[in-house]
């Protein structure tokens, strides 16, 4: 998270008393520190990240703990079992408090255990709440993160690797000369050499246009250090998680009823005891470091059936920002009922410009023009439930024509390797998929390349011809 909004969170105070009236002399908050295992980041081994900066979030939601990059969690208690309430508003059991702003959201996963045998330790059984983007075809689950120690005495890169094949590094900046790698006198669970953390990721949705590099709002629902908390809010009012406005409290509002186990089936839980909050991203934010997920406190809901509010959301996944002239894509919908997907939704779509592309209605968008266009999603039985999407359409790159022919590459599809039967390549063999990531092929033989780490799916292989750049398609079996 950025260093501003950390400062200004750390000024801020706890309002309210520790306790719910309609609790009793239970606390509506945080009453137990039970786990606290960061992944590294630019505010690990610094006030917002010592095993200390965990009991912050200990009777109100005044702290502010830096769970770190991907996979950093921290895992809470109360002093009683928080109910899943039908009288909930919007069916909010619990708010989870971070350090969001309109233009800098940086999601955590949240999961819910109960106690079932009865022992006060989080041992049993976790489940995730699945929130919108659980159920975009961008996220991933499992999804496990291995982190390298560099071992150096000041801020260094931490390198990381995934279990799809990727690499890269936890970037060092000028902002925090501090290790960034868990140091072990503080965190002495955590392996000096180093160690895996694994949970749901998502893609967030990132402003490249933004000199400052921050991630913009990310998710419909679901997620904490997801919505700004409402600090004109004098109560703990839940924000409604199926609206875009800032309601109530504010922060991010939790139902249980959203609970899936480890096969993504509905779980009926009456109630929570324990809560893990974890970092659900893996992303740089520039200059400004990784993002990393800040938490400030979790709130207790108490049940008020006056409070109502609609609890529909219809949401197009953001996979497409950029599309080329005469390029056709197939819009994703997703229809939620009280947090819950509902397959094939009716929806009817338009567009604002309908010289720029045309749309059919089954959401297939075909590229006409260069331009600025916003596609619209309308439920069919009520058309105030709707979502829009802003696509740029591109002119394709200009490459021009070559006496040479084209590189022949076989087998297509292919599944553990590509060759080519023309001695003409030169450079880099790129793969790029339709969501944008891109691999370097690794070359076997003067025309051979492998495929082995490469998922399955269908890609553009980009290469040179006699110093032209040259494409074609690939199907990865």
């Amino acid at each position: 998270m950025h260093f501003f909004w950390l400062f200004f969170s750390f000024l801020l105070l706890a309002v309210s008393g520790s306790q719910n009236p309609l609790l009793g002399q239970q606390s509506r908050f945080v009453t137990n520190m039970l786990e606290y295992k960061p992944a590294p980041g630019q505010f690990i081994n610094t006030p917002f990240g010592y095993p200390s900066s965990a009991q912050s979030l200990i009777g109100g939601v005044s702290g502010t703990l830096s769970l770190g990059a991907f996979g950093g969690y921290v895992v809470v208690g109360f002093d009683h079992t928080i109910e899943n309430h039908p009288d909930n508003p919007y069916g909010v059991d619990f708010t989870v408090f971070g350090n969001a702003s309109p233009n800098s959201s940086e999601p955590a996963a949240v999961y819910v255990m109960k106690d079932v045998n009865q022992n006060q330790w989080p041992d049993d059984i976790w489940y995730l709440l699945a929130g919108s983007d659980y159920y975009f075809s961008t996220s991933s689950n499992p999804y496990q993160v291995t982190y390298t120690n560099p071992s150096s005495l000041s801020a260094a890169d931490v390198p990381w690797t995934d279990n799809f094949g990727n690499s890269g590094m936890i970037a060092a900046n000028s902002f925090h000369t501090q290790p960034y790698y868990p140091l072990n006198d503080s965190f002495p669970e955590i392996s000096y050499q180093q160690y895996s953390l694994k949970g749901l990721l998502v893609q967030p949705r990132m402003d490249s246009s933004n000199p400052a590099f921050v991630a913009v709002h990310v998710c419909p629902f679901g997620f904490a250090d997801n919505s700004p908390r409402n600090f004109n809010s004098t109560g703990w009012e839940p924000n409604n998680p199926y609206t875009s406005d800032i309601e109530g409290s504010g922060g991010d509002g939790f139902d249980i009823s959203w609970a899936v186990d480890s096969e993504g089936i509905s779980v009926d839980l009456d109630g929570i005891d324990f809560i893990k909050i974890q970092t659900a991203v893996n992303e740089s934010a520039g200059w400004l470091g990784e993002l990393s997920s800040e938490i400030m406190g979790v709130v207790d809901i108490a049940p008020d059936a006056t409070i109502t509010g609609t609890q529909q959301l219809l949401v197009i996944e953001p996979i497409f920002r950029s599309i080329k002239i005469d390029e056709t894509i197939n819009l994703r919908i997703y229809y939620f009922v009280s947090g819950k997907s509902v397959e094939n939704p009716s929806v009817i779509f338009s567009l604002n410009q309908n010289e720029l592309a045309a749309i059919t209605e089954s959401g297939e968008m075909q590229a006409l023009k260069p331009g600025q266009v916003t596609v619209y999603a309308r439920l069919s039985s009520d058309d105030s439930i709707m979502d829009s999407l802003e696509i740029s359409i591109e002119n394709p790159i200009y490459v021009p024509e070559t006496l040479e022919k084209e590189a022949n590459f076989f087998p297509n599809p292919a599944r553990e390797f590509i060759q080519f039967s023309e001695n003409q390549w030169v450079g880099e063999l790129q793969l790029i998929n339709i969501l944008g990531q891109r691999w370097v092929l690794k070359q076997e033989s003067s025309n051979r390349f492998s495929l082995s780490e490469i998922p399955s799916g269908l890609y553009t292989i980009y290469y040179q011809v006699n110093g032209f750049v040259k494409s074609t398609k690939l199907i990865k079996n």
